[in-house]
């Protein structure tokens, strides 16, 4: 008896089954890229920590628009794309008033009410969440304040320069808080005494940009000016140095804080960022304009 064997032929079924699966599969990791994509949209990274947020620009303006209040809010607004100086015009000329850029496509803005929302054009709107005022200050100020529950102490608060200098100080004896004179009000931060459990009330109020506690002036590195040599800058070439003075020189610095409680800086310094100090800042400012410790000629 003789068999035949046949070569096997490919079933054409199962083929196209296999190429449609691996379609779907291509599909599925395509969308879910995507999808990722668009949910960096959902989240605003603050010092905080994260915040949640969803697609309800459009329905918030929609109930704000039916508040009588007078009473301006605060808010994060995050935007599906960066807005243009246009928009941003269109938006404030609505009350709608763009103040920090905070980061993830979101900005701390002021809302003026009324607001009529039919002027304004949610289009490129993705989220709105009201401020909180604990976000207003980093988390050891807090926990500082709950320590000391209804005592005095003094902290430095920061407003944003929109916001009506009479209003800031009315909110401040309001609260029972007392502004103590100090080179930080013409740049719209006061030094107050307030007692620590007001403090996350006057938080809250829309003008209130940043808290801090006051800290103390203390001289840093003031054994270390001759391994440094920074004071060869401004000495005579006659004995070795450079005879550089800084005379009549304005330096932009964009760091996070200026350092404006190191000996070597607090005078130096005209317009600054008024937030904690963090070593970043205050290392980039000395290396600038340093006084070469505690030496105003260096």
């Amino acid at each position: 008896m003789v068999f035949y064997v046949y070569p096997s032929i490919p079933d054409m079924t199962s083929s196209v089954h296999r190429l449609h699966l691996l379609f779907f599969l291509f599909l599925l990791l395509f969308c879910g890229s995507a999808r990722a994509q668009n949910d960096k949209g959902n989240i605003i990274h603050l010092n905080s920590g994260p915040v949640h947020t969803d697609a309800n620009a459009a329905r918030w303006m929609d109930s704000v628009g039916k508040v009588t209040s007078k009473q301006p809010l605060q808010v994060l607004i995050q935007f599906y794309n960066i807005p243009s100086e246009q928009e941003r015009m269109s938006l404030k000329m609505n009350g709608v008033v763009l103040e920090d850029y905070v980061q993830d496509n979101a900005f701390v803005c002021i809302i003026k009410l009324p607001l009529n929302t039919s002027l304004i054009n949610t289009a490129n709107l993705h989220s709105i969440v009201p401020v909180s005022g604990e976000w207003k200050g980093a988390s050891y100020l807090w926990k500082r304040l709950a320590e000391l529950k209804t005592s005095q102490t003094e902290i430095v608060v920061s407003f944003y320069e929109d916001v009506d200098i009479t209003a800031c100080k009315k909110i401040i004896d309001l609260n029972g808080g007392q502004i103590l004179p100090g080179k930080l009000n013409d740049y719209g931060a006061y030094t107050i005494t307030i007692n620590a459990n007001k403090i996350k009330g006057l938080a809250e109020w829309y003008g209130v940009k940043y808290i801090s506690p006051v800290s103390q002036d203390v001289l840093l590195d003031y054994r270390s000016k001759g391994m440094e040599g920074a004071n060869i800058a401004g000495l005579p070439a006659a004995v070795g140095g450079y005879g550089l003075l800084g005379d009549s020189i304005t330096i932009g610095v964009g760091d996070n804080v200026s350092g404006i409680y190191h000996a070597d800086l607090y005078d130096r310094i005209i317009n600054y960022n008024p937030a904690p100090d963090t070593h970043h800042g205050v290392h980039i400012n000395g290396i600038v304009g340093g006084a070469g410790i505690i030496d105003p000629a260096a």
